[in-house]
C-alpha cells in the first residue's frame, strides 16, 4: 500500500512540475505574435492537482491586436506547450462568466 501511495505522490509531483512549466511557456508564447493581448487561462491548468499528462489547455482571448489571428495563436501555443490548446474569444463563449470568476487574466 505504501508503494502505491508513493507512486501516486510522485505522479502528482510530476504533473505539478509540468503544469508550472506549461504555464510559463503559455505565458511567453503569445508575446511574439500578439503583444498587448488580454487572455484568460482557465480549466485544469489553473488548478494545482487538477492537471495531468492528458490535460489540454484552455485560453480565452478578451482582445487581440488587429493583425493577430486566433488560429495562428492556437498553433503557436500548441507548439510552445507541446499539447493541444483550445482557444476562443471570451465574449463568444457561454462560459464567459465562469472563466472570469475562476480563470487567470493575463496581459501579454
Amino acid at each position: 500500500m505504501d508503494l502505491l501511495l508513493e507512486q501516486k505522490r510522485r505522479e502528482l509531483e510530476r504533473d505539478e512540475e509540468a503544469r508550472r512549466e506549461i504555464l510559463g511557456a503559455l505565458r511567453a508564447a503569445p508575446a511574439r505574435e500578439a503583444p498587448g493581448a488580454v487572455a484568460w487561462v482557465y480549466g485544469s491548468v489553473t488548478s494545482p492537482g487538477g492537471f495531468n499528462r492528458y490535460s489540454d489547455l484552455d485560453v480565452a482571448f478578451e482582445s487581440l491586436p488587429r493583425d493577430a489571428s486566433l488560429y495562428a495563436l492556437q498553433s503557436l501555443l500548441s507548439a510552445a506547450c507541446g499539447r493541444e490548446v483550445d482557444v476562443c474569444f471570451l465574449h463568444e463563449t457561454r462560459l464567459e462568466e465562469k472563466i472570469r470568476r475562476e480563470g487567470e487574466r493575463w496581459t501579454v
